[in-house]
């Protein structure tokens, strides 16, 4: 489902409603500046705030409509692919809706596309999440990407991917089967080169200030 953004306050409130959260961890608001603020450990710093004036569409993705659309975009990209994800989850086998994204974004790093992925690392290093990450992380390096844990004292709950700085997908959706095929997520892409140097901004912020490169062990 598409919505244009100028004349979103025509729309059924429902969808404000459900963006409001996505809008807010942006700093964004339709058609005006939102003066925002950004809570970064434990201190509150003004953040940047940005406009929606360049916003070309928003598309709702619900369950598992967003899957696909993320895997075609990442077949697409040229330049630059960022994510952060809480939770990627692959087997490194079979056609499981997260190794099909794994192998999409190894063929892009294959063909010259910078890929960097941050994922989160909890505070117990042997606890599933971790295990699950880290040996998603590898797979994902050996194929030339740039991957990054974050740090064991945050938790990193971002579920979002910018890519060619245009295209942020944000929203509900793991990457693990689970969110990508059998629960009930949504999630929103937004075409707007403003909205994407903001979400890969903060993606950046993270990986220079707390991210720790995964370094390969033999």
């Amino acid at each position: 489902m598409d919505i244009d953004i100028n004349s979103i306050h025509n729309r059924n409130h429902f969808f404000l409603l459900l963006l409001l959260p996505f809008l807010i961890s942006l700093q964004l608001w339709p058609s005006q500046v939102l003066a925002g603020a950004r809570a970064r450990n434990g201190e509150i710093t003004k953040g940047k705030a940005v406009s929606f004036s360049d916003c070309r569409t928003l598309t709702v993705l619900e369950d598992g409509a967003y899957w696909p659309v993320l895997k075609d975009a990442v077949d697409k990209a040229q330049k630059e692919i960022y994510l952060s994800f809480f939770t990627f989850k692959t087997k490194g086998k079979g056609g499981g809706c997260p190794d099909l994204i794994l192998a999409s974004l190894a063929g892009a790093a294959k063909r010259g596309v910078k890929v960097v992925v941050l994922l989160e690392r909890g505070r117990v290093p042997d606890e599933q999440l971790n295990r699950e990450n880290l040996e998603t992380g590898k797979r994902l390096q050996k194929k030339g990407a740039h991957v990054y844990l974050d740090a064991p004292s945050t938790t990193t709950h971002t579920k979002m991917a910018v890519v060619d700085g245009e295209h942020t997908f944000i929203g509900s959706h793991n990457l693990t089967q689970s969110a990508l095929k059998y629960n009930h997520e949504i999630s929103v892409l937004i075409k707007s080169p403003q909205v994407a140097a903001e979400a890969r901004g903060y993606i950046n912020s993270i990986i220079t200030t707390e991210g720790e490169p995964l370094i390969k062990k033999d």
